[in-house]
């Protein structure tokens, strides 16, 4: 019994229980209606809620911040609902601009309601799974509540930077990545040059006019373009990430620069290694920006024995020769990993989220804090002794403040030769 119910009929036997006392009619007479209520209200089937719910998303992969319109249809395929109520459930990390998450309201049979709000999403994979609904029959105080399935996911990548072109460009640090160009017989690809011709030159590649200059036989060499594998990694291990914002920017940095190769023609590969690894195999193309968008969007912080180190990553998946690009602040047991990477013939560079800058900026308003500014002084140390560990063992280095924008990463030095 509901407290209304209860409360009405608690006052209905305190007026009869008067009425009884006194010997008046009058008491029991205004006792009878609000028993009758309460006491009605058990036998009384509480309201049928028999609705279809359809939901629509204006976006089924949205940048983080994007905003994104989310529309839920409501058809009742049941008796009439005196009162409704219909809410949709925001995934976490979400936040509400404009519209509402709720509907109220009475809805006949055959009848539709429709909520309609637009929201921003946090990086995540996120799913909508159904709408909570609420009948209420107002007379009687009784409800009914259900769940309505109405399925819909989003992918939510991280932002997108600007990457440092500068240092990913022709003649940079990636000797291995973009396209290569080869010269060949053949049709269908750039010319580059003539040569005499060989047995075994396809016909189709004689140059005629050449030959009535010159009276020999010469055939036409053309170039190919070659996608160039490379491979993306995220360091998703929580030992390496102090503040949750620095692996967020580690996480777009990351996309963006796999976006970059991708535009530059390569053959890109995704890797995040935390609790587990979530490996995209090489791939171009459209499909493939929609598979890495996903991999950085279900990217999450954790750690595993196994995977604390960069050894335990299995190297055989990247091609050899191959550019092996790592976003991670770096940990000095990383130092080994990263060496045998190079040693291997890989091109390696290490895209760093500096994890002291905010420290700095941090202590700058504190200037008479005298331990912390030791403390962050000791660790600067550190790291710069690490870094130059890296460059001499041929391994590139980007510094990032992920205040600045990503294409303001300074490059610390280049592969040895």
């Amino acid at each position: 019994m509901s407290l209304p119910r209860a409360s009405a009929l608690s006052l209905a036997l305190a007026l009869a229980a008067l009425g009884a006392l006194g010997g008046e009619g009058f008491w029991f007479a205004t006792a009878l209606p609000l028993a009758a209520w309460a006491l009605a209200g058990e036998f009384v089937a509480p309201p049928r809620i028999s609705l279809e719910a359809q939901r629509t998303l204006s976006e089924t992969f949205a940048d983080s911040g994007a905003p994104v319109e989310v529309a839920v249809r409501i058809r009742n395929a049941g008796p009439r609902i005196e009162s409704l109520r219909v809410f949709d459930a925001l995934p976490p990390g979400a936040a509400l601009l404009s519209g509402s998450a709720e509907w109220r309201g009475s809805l006949e049979p055959g009848a539709e309601a429709e909520l309609r709000y637009v929201a921003t999403l946090a990086r995540g994979f996120w799913r909508f799974d159904e709408v909570r609904v609420e009948a209420l029959d107002p007379f009687f105080d009784l409800r009914s509540e259900a769940a309505i399935p109405c399925p819909q996911a989003i992918v939510v990548p991280p932002k997108p930077l600007a990457p440092p072109k500068a240092a990913f460009g022709a003649g940079a640090v990636r000797p291995f990545a973009g396209q290569t160009r080869s010269a060949r017989t053949g049709s269908g690809i750039d010319f580059s040059a003539t040569r005499d011709y060989s047995p075994g030159d396809p016909l189709r590649s004689l140059n005629r006019k050449a030959e009535l200059r010159w009276g020999r036989t010469i055939v036409n060499l053309r170039e190919e373009g070659r996608a160039i594998d490379a491979g993306v990694i995220l360091d998703s291990r929580s030992s390496a990430y102090d503040d949750p914002a620095l692996f967020e920017a580690a996480a777009a940095a990351a996309r963006s620069l796999a976006e970059l190769l991708l535009d530059q023609g390569c053959r890109v590969a995704f890797m995040s290694s935390g609790a587990g690894i979530d490996w995209v195999p090489p791939g171009m193309g459209r499909t493939q920006r929609l598979r890495i968008h996903r991999a950085a969007a279900a990217a999450r912080l954790g750690n595993h024995a196994t995977f604390e180190r960069f050894e335990a990553l299995p190297t055989r998946i990247f091609p050899p020769r191959s550019l092996v690009a790592l976003v991670s602040p770096l940990l000095e047991r990383d130092l080994g990993p990263l060496r045998s990477f190079a040693a291997l013939g890989y091109s390696v560079v290490a895209l760093r989220p500096d994890p002291l800058a905010a420290a700095r900026r941090s202590l700058a308003a504190r200037p008479d804090d005298e331990a912390s500014r030791l403390a962050l002084r000791l660790e600067t140390v550190e790291c710069r002794f690490l870094l130059s560990r890296l460059l001499g063992s041929g391994v590139s280095v980007l510094d990032w403040d992920p205040a600045f924008p990503l294409a303001s990463a300074r490059l610390l030095g280049e592969a040895a030769s």
